[in-house]
């Protein structure tokens, strides 16, 4: 499903969008009716498509197709570049590409990250026990969303691993990579250095505000010993 994806934004691209993504699923679910313990009716049903967005100075296109083969999904790229190109005849405000943060192990592809990086959309860095971490830099800034707060934990994260991040954030913030977090590719050094987003969201939300100010009090301060 991936090349699928692949086909229906190179497509859209090729047909004149600035940016491009693609969603290709295959669903199947299961439904019964029962009746003072009997049962009634078994349905199964399987649904497969492909879905297109594209980007054309300022308007979006989109187009979905229920035969997620490639010759569909670059006609569908095709026609939903068009769309937007048809939309972006009402001139509209600039549209700025926000950071992407993605759920599937299938986006941990050097091609996604290459992708990203042409379009300078971020990927966001997800500090997460299942979400794909992705720490390639694709932008000229940096996204993280620190979601390992424990309750039992005053300040979310031990002192310890809040000093971890600290180093990484600087190391980040002064155009280097941090070499102890997963990357698919290198983006290089950038001389200029980077802005840096941090974010401590979800797990045990009432931690995040300690989380938070304790990960700013490292910043620049000696690592912290367990």
């Amino acid at each position: 499903m991936f090349d699928v994806a692949s086909a229906a934004v190179e497509a859209a691209l090729g047909a004149g969008a600035r940016y491009a993504d693609a969603r290709a699923m295959h669903q199947r679910t299961e439904s019964m009716a029962a009746r003072n313990g009997d049962v009634e009716d078994l349905v199964q049903r399987e649904s497969v498509g492909v879905g297109v967005r594209a980007l054309v100075g300022s308007s979006w296109g989109f187009v979905a197709v229920p035969d997620p083969t490639d010759p569909e999904a670059r006609r569908a790229g095709e026609q939903a570049a068009a769309v937007a190109r048809a939309s972006a005849l009402v001139p509209g405000p600039d549209v700025a590409l926000v950071p992407v943060e993605v759920r599937h192990d299938s986006f941990k592809n050097p091609a996604f990250v290459a992708l990203a990086r042409r379009y300078s959309v971020a990927i966001v860095y997800a500090d997460h026990g299942t979400y794909p971490a992705i720490a390639d830099v694709t932008a000229e800034f940096v996204y993280a969303r620190l979601m390992g707060c424990v309750e039992d934990q005053p300040t979310g994260y031990a002192p310890e691993a809040l000093a971890a991040w600290a180093r990484r954030f600087e190391v980040w913030a002064e155009g280097g990579e941090p070499t102890d977090l997963p990357q698919l590719t290198s983006s290089g050094a950038s001389a200029n250095g980077r802005d840096c987003f941090v974010y401590f969201i979800s797990g045990a939300k009432v931690r995040a505000p300690a989380a938070a100010k304790a990960f700013m009090a490292q910043l620049r301060a000696p690592p912290v010993r367990p």
